[in-house]
């Protein structure tokens, strides 16, 4: 059978005395696990870090690379492997573009945007409707 795992840096709610605590969850068969970190914001950094719609950290954060390499090295401790960032339809749909930037005519680059949005209509559609992880 296979496991479903996911990580995450979450900020915790509670407020100690340092500020909000940084934290891992791994949720491994729908069971949470979390994992403290040595990092902490403050109210205002929480504000001015912390991504509250998306629910993940800036990068603007000073430490940003020492949490996500915190995260990498707690991951590879439990055996876990980092899954592989796949590009969203909107990624690709910019890269595509970027390509074909020397298109001369709006009629050349009409017909390109309808041929992309044929060959690629099923995955776009189900990223839409599902938020499927090949939205993510």
């Amino acid at each position: 059978m296979k496991t479903n795992t996911t990580a995450k840096i979450v900020i915790f709610p509670q407020q100690t005395k340092k500020g909000f605590p940084l934290k891992i969850r791994i949720i491994q068969n729908r069971k949470p696990t979390y994992i403290g970190l040595k990092y902490f914001l403050t109210e205002n950094q929480r504000l001015k870090y912390w991504n509250a719609t998306k629910k993940e950290l800036r990068h603007s954060y000073p430490f940003y690379d020492d949490v996500n390499k915190e995260l990498d090295d707690e991951l590879k401790k439990l055996g876990i492997e980092k899954k592989k960032e796949i590009d969203t339809p909107l990624d690709e749909f910019k890269e595509y573009v970027q390509s074909f930037h020397r298109l001369s005519s709006c009629r050349r680059f009409y017909h390109f945007i309808i041929e992309y949005g044929r060959s690629h209509y099923h995955r776009i559609r189900s990223c839409l409707t599902y938020s499927s992880d090949i939205c993510s």
